[in-house]
């Protein structure tokens, strides 16, 4: 019984951290807005490639793909607890970089997911944001 109790505490602190990484990541992009007009491009076709791509422009990495951007906004993007294929952040801007939508899969039916957006996301690289997985998005 225990050890089901610490598995099952374990799951929620993971999604606990996703919910948590979503609101940084969120926070971070509105800072780079405000410093350079327009958030951060992607080139990536998968979310790995698009997250790292955030990863890099967050933390002034001169791989960024927004080449002229040199300010600092993160030392290092969060990274999904589990890190695995399955469970990968992803980030997408819209065509003119205005707006985003942040990904992350939970692992309950988490109450976070009541109030976030569903759906495909067209326009954002076609983000699936449908709960018949548990998908937290976020959309700006």
């Amino acid at each position: 019984i225990v050890l089901v109790s610490v598995g099952s505490a374990r799951v929620k602190a993971r999604d606990t951290r996703r919910i948590a990484d979503m609101r940084q990541v969120t926070l971070a992009l509105e800072f780079y807005v405000d410093k350079y007009r327009h958030y951060v491009p992607t080139t990536g076709s998968t979310a790995e490639a698009r997250w790292q791509d955030l990863k890099e422009c967050l933390s002034a990495q001169p791989a960024c793909t927004d080449n002229t951007k040199s300010f600092q906004i993160m030392t290092a993007a969060p990274e999904d607890p589990l890190g695995t294929a399955q469970f990968q952040y992803d980030y997408s801007p819209n065509a003119n970089q205005t707006g985003f939508v942040l990904k992350s899969r939970m692992e309950t039916d988490h109450e976070v997911l009541v109030s976030d957006i569903d759906g495909t996301q067209s326009g954002y690289n076609n983000i699936d944001c449908g709960d018949t997985d548990p998908i937290y998005c976020v959309k700006i």
